[in-house]
C-alpha cells in the first residue's frame, strides 16, 4: 500500500475516533468529562448551517478555551432551565479535507435527535410541537 494512503487512512481513523468519543460523551451526558478532549487554548464554535453557507462567522456558541467550555457546562447544569431531554448523534463517515503540517481538517456529516422525558423525539434543531 502506498505510504501516503496508509497515513491518510490512519488520520481518518483517528478523526473518526475523536468524533465518536465527542458524540458518545454528549449523548451519555458525560458533559463534565467532555472538555478533557480539548487543548487548553482550543476554539469551539457552533455555527448555524445558514450562516456557514453564507460564509458568516456568527456562532450560537463560541468558546476560546477549555475554561470557557467548563463554564458553559456549569451554566447548563445550574442556570439554564429546560425540560429533561437526551441527545443521540448519528455520525456519517469522516473525511480528511486537508492536511497542512500538524493541522488536519476533517469533516463528518451528522444529525442529532433530541428525546424528551415523555418519549417524543425530533431532530434537535427542529422545534417540538406542543400538544
Amino acid at each position: 500500500m502506498d505510504p501516503n494512503i496508509s497515513e491518510r487512512l490512519r488520520l481518518q481513523y483517528l478523526a473518526t475516533e475523536i468524533n465518536a468519543i465527542h458524540a458518545e460523551w454528549i449523548d451519555d451526558d458525560r458533559l463534565e468529562e467532555w472538555p478533557e478532549l480539548f487543548a487548553d487554548d482550543c476554539i469551539y464554535k457552533v455555527i448555524a448551517r445558514e450562516n456557514h453557507d453564507r460564509n458568516l462567522t456568527v456562532s450560537a456558541i463560541f468558546c476560546d478555551s477549555k475554561g470557557m467550555l467548563v463554564d458553559r457546562i456549569v451554566s447548563l447544569r445550574k442556570a439554564n432551565i429546560f425540560p429533561v431531554h437526551s441527545y443521540r448523534h448519528i455520525l456519517g463517515p469522516t473525511r480528511i479535507v486537508s492536511e497542512h503540517e500538524l493541522k488536519i481538517t476533517a469533516q463528518t456529516n451528522y444529525t442529532v435527535f433530541m428525546t424528551r422525558a415523555d418519549g417524543r423525539t425530533c431532530p434537535a434543531s427542529a422545534p417540538m410541537a406542543q400538544i
